[in-house]
């Protein structure tokens, strides 16, 4: 009777362990299906388009040398309302389809008296396929009233991007 238990233990230990190495074994094997190397996600600034002002002087952006990051300088917003409008064109070089997880402002300061505003790609879900080239705009204006002195504004962006 006593190997009888003995026997009936071990096989059931012996069918938990195969399934407890099975089920590690299967989403191991799943998670190295699902995952792409991020190598593949290369998203670039590709040009600055004419600047719009109005109410501001000497407005400009600039591209960073690796193509991820924007360098925005405003030197002098002139009166509330006053605005730059900096048309931005990103190309996705890398091999993999992407969407635009996030933006990020660099530098700003959480006021409510200068406002970054985009639209373009920047607002939609829109999938950026490898060799697509597509444009935002960001838009920085004095909205409300703190003083009546002209206002500077210097920052950088980049953009994040997932696989799609």
């Amino acid at each position: 009777m006593k190997k009888q238990n003995l026997l009936i233990i071990l096989i059931i230990f012996s069918l938990l362990v195969m399934l407890i190495g099975y089920s590690v074994f299967k989403m191991s094997t799943n998670i190295r299906n699902v995952m792409t190397s991020n190598s593949d996600i290369n998203v670039e600034f590709k040009s600055i388009g004419k600047i719009y002002e109005s109410g501001s002087v000497g407005a400009d952006a600039v591209i960073s040398k690796d193509r991820k990051i924007i360098f925005i300088n405003i030197p002098k917003l002139t009166y509330q309302g006053a605005y730059v409008i900096i048309p931005i064109m990103v190309e996705n070089v890398g091999t993999t389809p992407v969407r635009l997880s996030s933006i990020y402002e660099y530098d700003t300061k959480d006021s409510d008296t200068i406002k970054v505003y985009y639209d373009g790609i920047a607002i939609t879900d829109k999938v950026l396929n490898p060799g697509d080239v597509e444009e935002f705009r960001v838009k920085v204006i004095w909205e409300n009233k703190q003083n009546n002195k002209p206002i500077k504004m210097n920052f950088y962006l980049k953009l994040n991007y997932v696989q799609e």
